[in-house]
């Protein structure tokens, strides 16, 4: 082999070198922000069961919510039944009055 080829030999070698270290530095770069991806992934998840727990007490909220309107609203058709009892006994009432002051007077 000549000297200038075992130039070239060591100048391509310095090349491959150099082109490895940069891979290197760039497998570290990705390394570090798979890191930071599976830190933020931890962080997502966490968010997600809270957000899970959340929507498993408000559906908890609605379900006694709906049970009380179902409460409210069976007390308001009693409360209506009575107060149509009452509008039907001052009915018969005042017819009463009447026929008193019919008789009367």
């Amino acid at each position: 082999m000549t000297e200038n080829q075992t130039k070239e030999v060591f100048k391509l070698l310095t090349r491959c070198v150099s082109g490895i270290q940069r891979l290197e530095s760039d497998v570290d770069v990705i390394k570090q922000d798979v890191s930071e991806l599976k830190a933020g992934q931890s962080k997502l998840d966490q968010g997600f069961g809270r957000l899970e727990d959340r929507q498993s007490n408000l559906e908890e909220r609605q379900d006694t919510l709906e049970e009380g309107q179902q409460s409210i609203v069976s007390e308001l058709r009693v409360n209506n039944r009575i107060l149509s009892e009452v509008v039907n006994e001052q009915a018969r009432l005042g017819a009463r009055v009447t026929i008193l002051e019919e008789r009367t007077g």
